[in-house]
């Protein structure tokens, strides 16, 4: 019976959180939907206006895209950083388990080997922060707007 209970917890937990997953990613979605459908009705309106008001419209959305560019790359880098100092931390913690299955268990048995387990995690973490493609710098884009 203790099961039964110890079931439904987990296959609650597990539908509540892919429930949330997808709300978020609908609502995620739908705002992006939204923001194109409105940035398309801005440019249907700059169209017929006359080319003067038209030439600032599109300054202002140059602007608003070299913003947005400027903070994906400030985002990608602390994606990097987080992932390095993640990697960081999980070989740390493997050295120091390693150091304290040594000293604990009998001079026989390896135990220490079970350290490599976060270390190498760590490594491969570092890794891939380290030498991680999307966290270059994104191209500029002309005042002309092409890259």
């Amino acid at each position: 019976m203790d099961d039964l209970g110890v079931f439904l917890f987990l296959a609650a937990g597990a539908v509540g959180l892919f429930a949330y997953l997808s709300v978020a990613h609908w609502v995620d979605a739908s705002a992006r939907d939204r923001q194109a459908r409105d940035r398309l009705a801005l440019l249907r309106r700059m169209a017929e206006q006359s080319p003067e008001s038209a030439q600032s419209v599109l300054e202002q959305l140059r602007q608003e895209e070299a913003i947005a560019r400027e903070h994906q790359q400030k985002e990608a880098r602390k994606s990097r950083r987080n992932g390095m100092q993640t990697g960081a931390i999980l070989i740390a913690l493997g050295i120091g388990f390693g150091v304290m299955f040594a000293l604990v268990a009998s001079k026989r048995e390896p135990v220490w080997i079970m350290g490599l387990i976060p270390i190498l995690v760590g490594v491969v973490v570092f890794g891939f922060a380290a030498f991680d493609k999307s966290s270059d710098e994104l191209p500029a884009v002309r005042a002309d707007g092409r890259t």
